[in-house]
């Protein structure tokens, strides 16, 4: 009996000291591919001015005169407007970039331009209670 058990502890030891380097070893592969992946300083620097310009320009730069433009406004128009944003967006890639766009994706940029529009209308409001 007593031989049984020792030798079920040495198994589960060597099971245990198996799973330990295992992990130790995807630990260190892990390691060595984030660093891999991660920027070095040089190429940030390399890159600063795409970075500022993503960062400050277009998003710094849009919302503001998007704040302006809407200083003004009703906001359920503005709100409507700014809905299109994402029609505009899919359109401008069209247009400017020769993006191909599947019917699909068209009949959404219909879909939600007739949605704004017709919300516009007169006469198409729910009214509470009828």
């Amino acid at each position: 009996i007593f031989n049984r058990l020792v030798r079920k502890i040495l198994c589960m030891m060597k099971e245990e000291e198996r799973t330990i380097l295992l992990l130790r070893d995807c630990e260190e592969i892990a390691y060595e591919e984030l660093s891999r992946m991660l920027p070095r300083m040089a190429d940030l620097l390399a890159a600063w001015l795409p970075i500022v310009y993503a960062g400050a320009l277009s998003s710094g730069v849009g919302y503001t005169f998007q704040i302006i433009g809407q200083k003004g406004m009703n906001p359920t128009v503005a709100s409507l407007i700014l809905s299109l944003e994402s029609v505009i967006s899919v359109l401008a890639g069209w247009l400017l970039l020769h993006q191909a766009l599947t019917a699909r994706e068209l009949a959404g940029c219909a879909l939600v331009f007739a949605a704004i529009i017709l919300v516009q209308l007169p006469g198409w409001h729910i009214r509470k209670g009828t």
